[in-house]
């Protein structure tokens, strides 16, 4: 991709008629836009909501979006899914997407989790290509399913990990108010 459009800004510049000089400050620009476009590509991957088994991407939302990677045999996990499950009944500006990313479980399996503890938001199992994403932006704490790891996506392109352990309610409201910061 960097290549991509390194190569377009080469071809533009020679076909115009003057002799343009890149500066330092418009490279650094340049690279930056390459930076974030592949920073958010991971938001594009499609999903499948395993409790309804329509599709949807990361990007797909205009609320906070709070992604939390987890796997089925994780019990912290299903504690932090019960504290999310009775914060959103309190609280519905935002969007709750649960990531399967354990490689050894599949939809059916988290489909019966979500059913089972009565989680009735997103839940999907991650694709190879999504939770190799996360880690290369966030590290492996990301899918370190004792861990908690949540990861905020704020309707203006920030993306911040949260990890550490359970959140309580009054974190989450912390967490997502950093979306309005």
């Amino acid at each position: 991709m960097k290549s991509l459009v390194l190569l377009l800004v080469v071809l533009l510049a020679a076909c115009s008629t003057a002799t343009p000089q890149t500066t330092p400050e418009q490279t650094r620009e340049v690279e930056e836009i390459i930076q974030e476009v592949e920073k958010s590509a991971w938001q594009e991957i499609p999903l499948r909501n395993v409790n309804n088994g329509k599709e949807f991407t990361l990007s797909d939302f205009e609320e906070p979006v709070l992604l939390e990677s987890f796997a089925v045999w994780c019990p912290t996990c299903t504690k932090q899914q019960k504290i999310l499950k009775e914060y959103k009944e309190t609280r519905t500006n935002f969007v709750s997407v649960s990531l399967n990313t354990d490689p050894n479980e599949d939809e059916s399996l988290v489909r019966e989790h979500a059913q089972n503890n009565g989680f009735d938001w997103y839940y999907s199992v991650s694709p190879a290509e999504l939770t190799k994403s996360l880690i290369d932006e966030f590290g492996f704490q990301v899918v370190n399913a004792p861990a908690v790891p949540m990861v905020l996506l704020c309707p203006n392109g920030k993306t911040e990990l949260f990890a550490g352990g359970v959140k309580d309610n009054s974190e989450l409201t912390t967490i997502l108010a950093s979306c309005e910061a």
